[in-house]
């Protein structure tokens, strides 16, 4: 899955589903002056813990429009996965998302 933003920013996500048990998670971020891996803890105690401040503070840990972003953009890449591979502009399915509220 790829997003391109309009400040210029890509953003890539590539799931390998068989061997992660060998691999582990993580990331790379590319930036103007270096390449960084970054090693992610293969458990959820970072999401567990955040989890229980919410239940505590009921105050999210991120805002509702982010959330909403969030799932828009992996709507926006299941939508063109359904159409052949075809971009599909975030906006689009964004306006959908906050019409469901």
């Amino acid at each position: 899955m790829t997003g391109l933003w309009e400040n210029g920013r890509i953003g890539t996500y590539r799931g390998i589903r068989e061997h992660t048990h060998q691999t582990g998670f993580g990331a790379t971020v590319f930036g103007t002056k270096s390449i960084q891996p970054i090693s992610l803890p293969a458990d959820y105690e970072g999401l567990v813990v955040e989890i229980a401040r919410f239940f505590k503070t009921r105050q999210p840990p991120i805002s509702a429009d982010v959330t909403i972003e969030i799932f828009a953009f992996i709507e926006a890449a299941d939508e063109s996965k359904r159409m052949g591979g075809i971009p599909v502009a975030l906006a689009s399915v964004t306006e959908k998302a906050k019409g469901v509220r």
